[in-house]
C-alpha cells in the first residue's frame, strides 16, 4: 500500500494528515492515558533523554518515532493509532535526512519534554497546542521531497 503514497504529489498531503492526527492524538492522550500507557510513555521519554545526553542521533530518531506512536496509542483511538503508525513509518522510509545538528536535537528534545509533561498533567488543550507547534517546526527539519 505504500507504493500509493510514494508519489511525490501525495507526500505533502500525507504530512498534512499526519500533523492533524498528531495534534488530535496528543489532546486525546492527555484525556485518556492509562497507567500502562503512562509507564510506556515514561520509558520512551527516558530513552529519548538517554539518547539526547549521549548525542546518539540514531537512538534518538528511533525513540522519536516510538514517542509519537506511543502518544497515538495513549489517545485511546485505534484508528488514529493505526494511521500514525503507518504514516510515521512511511515518513521515516521516505525521509532523506533526520536531525542535522545538535541544536535540532536539543530543540526536538525540549519540544518532546513539553508535550510529555502536558500529557501527564492531563492538559488536553496544552498538549494539543504543544504538539501543533512541534509539528510546525518539524516541517523544516526533514527533507522528504
Amino acid at each position: 500500500s505504500w507504493s500509493l503514497f510514494l508519489n511525490g504529489n501525495q507526500i505533502d498531503s500525507i504530512v498534512e494528515v499526519r500533523n492533524l492526527l498528531e495534534v488530535e492524538a496528543a489532546g486525546l492522550a492527555a484525556e485518556n492515558i492509562t497507567e500502562e500507557n503512562r509507564n510506556h510513555l515514561h520509558d520512551i521519554s527516558h530513552r529519548l533523554h538517554r539518547s539526547y545526553m549521549e548525542k546518539d542521533f540514531k537512538g534518538f530518531l528511533d525513540a522519536d518515532l516510538a514517542f509519537h506512536i506511543c502518544i497515538a496509542k495513549c489517545s485511546g483511538n485505534q484508528v488514529i493509532y493505526s494511521m500514525i503508525q503507518t504514516i510515521s513509518n512511511l515518513m521515516r522510509h521516505v525521509s532523506k535526512s533526520g536531525m542535522m545538528d545538535e541544536n535540532q536535537l536539543q530543540d526536538i528534545y525540549e519540544e518532546h519534554q513539553k508535550i510529555y509533561g502536558l500529557i501527564l498533567a492531563g492538559d488536553e488543550k496544552g498538549a494539543s497546542l504543544a504538539m501543533e507547534a512541534h509539528m510546525e517546526k518539524s516541517l523544516g527539519r526533514y527533507d522528504y521531497r
